[in-house]
């Protein structure tokens, strides 16, 4: 009977300690997800897309379905010498329901660039 006591309070002490390193390690993703945004975000604004773009790839590596980190993928894909990746990006945020303005006009562009001139005119 002592032994099965002691067995149960082993067995929640674990269990407790794995769901608070469960949660720091949450916080920790957090924190770095936020600075790369933070940092992505700076280099979106001053027009380094180059640098930018790095930092939203990895963005989206974590989160692939969110709007603003494609349409920002795809902005920076359109101001770079890789401008044909752009427009998958660009159609899947313009797809969603949280589109940004302007999507409709920076789709058409990369349509334009990529030749698909029927798309860019719808």
């Amino acid at each position: 009977m002592r032994k099965s006591i002691s067995r149960i309070k082993l067995t929640l002490i674990f269990v407790i300690s794995l769901s608070v390193l469960a949660f720091s390690q949450d916080q920790e993703a957090d924190r770095f997800t936020k600075r790369i945004e933070n940092i992505a975000g700076e280099y979106y604004r001053i027009g380094d897309y180059k640098k930018a773009l790095e930092g939203y790839l990895m963005l989206d590596s974590i989160n692939p379905e969110n709007t603003e980190y494609n349409y920002r993928i795809g902005i920076c894909y359109f101001n770079t010498s890789s401008s044909s990746l752009a427009y998958p990006y660009l159609e899947f945020a313009y797809q969603q329901v949280d589109a940004p303005d302007g999507i409709m006009y920076e789709l058409a562009r990369a349509y334009h660039l990529g030749m698909e001139f029927e798309k860019a005119i719808i």
